[in-house]
């Protein structure tokens, strides 16, 4: 009788431990696989090759896709003649919301438009390149970048002030129908680089 019992018992573990190790092995199946990729950064609709393209912009995304050469003629190609260094910052393109809340200026105004803003709040580093369609609006667009100017150079005033000084020394040049605006430790050499690309 008690060999019995312990035989009983012994089966009871047995089973029991058998179901617990179909379960653990079901549990396995149904669970979330674990990730052991690290997360790729999601990119925020403003940092889209073709964002601040603006408005009526014939080929505003620089013919980014496919890997063309943006299009001469456009800010997307004066662009990148102007960032082509390497240890420029990560940087993201505000859409038209953006532009309106930091610059005061309507995408309407423009034939294209690139504004390159750091990703980063600990950089000042910030370039626009604006083609409008009409000069009359000009003055309009130099009144926006002042502006923006300032509001970089207040927030930067008492939080870094190497980055501050930068944001005193920006430039913003005028050719033809394109205005640049350029925040950035070379700032000179940036200015003149537009004044060579812009025809």
């Amino acid at each position: 009788m008690k060999k019995k019992r312990i035989l009983n018992m012994l089966m009871i573990l047995a089973m029991g431990a058998a179901l617990a190790a179909c379960g653990a092995d079901n549990n396995k199946g149904n669970a979330e696989p674990t990730n052991t990729v690290a997360p790729t950064e999601t990119v925020a609709p403003t940092e889209t090759p073709d964002a601040g393209n603006g408005a009526g912009s014939e080929n505003g995304n620089g013919g980014e896709e496919g890997g063309e050469p943006a299009k001469e003629g456009t800010s997307r190609y004066v662009m990148d003649s102007l960032v082509n260094k390497a240890d420029r910052p990560a940087f993201i393109e505000p859409d038209a919301a953006m532009l309106k809340d930091m610059y005061h200026l309507d995408e309407a105004l423009f034939q294209d438009y690139v504004v390159l803003m750091p990703m980063m709040n600990i950089s000042t580093t910030e370039f626009a390149v604006f083609q409008v369609k009409d000069a009359k609006d000009i003055p309009t667009v130099e009144e926006g970048i002042k502006k923006r100017a300032e509001a970089v150079q207040k927030s930067f005033e008492q939080y870094l002030p190497d980055q501050y000084e930068n944001a005193k020394n920006y430039k913003l040049v005028t050719k033809g129908n394109f205005v640049m605006f350029v925040i950035a430790e070379d700032a000179a050499d940036v200015a003149d680089k537009f004044e060579e690309t812009v025809k």
